[in-house]
């Protein structure tokens, strides 16, 4: 996963918790909500809170899995110990691409094959 898409799921559960507090927390029954039964009315916001966890929880699991494919070790224990901190943290300054020699390499084998050096090290 992406950090764009961690980012995305991070603050689509924050707006769905903050959402769902609002409503819990509303003291007078809102008008549109008067025709529901007391439980019903207690779902809503509660539903909207378990989206939002769960969303959070998906973009956790998501940096988890984006650290250890770079192999950015100490940015996966950060967000193992520090979860919503860390998470917060790693979208802002955490890795977004580790650059090896392995990416050189394929990155100069396809700028040759534009230019149209087939071998750029035979000699002609």
């Amino acid at each position: 996963m992406a950090k764009p898409t961690i980012a995305i799921f991070w603050v689509a559960g924050l707006v769905f918790q903050v959402i769902g507090a609002i409503l819990f927390l509303q003291v007078p029954p809102d008008d549109r909500l008067a025709s529901l039964t007391p439980q019903s009315q207690l779902m809503i916001p509660l539903l909207a809170i378990i989206v939002g966890v769960v969303a959070n929880i998906i973009a956790w699991i998501g940096a988890l899995v984006l650290a250890a494919r770079l192999g950015a070790w100490i940015w996966f224990i950060g967000l193992l110990v520090f979860s919503d901190i860390g998470l917060l943290v790693f979208l802002i300054f955490g890795p977004d691409f580790v650059y090896t020699d392995e990416y050189q390499d394929a990155y100069d084998e396809i700028r040759n094959e534009q230019q149209g050096l087939s071998n750029p090290n035979a000699r002609y």
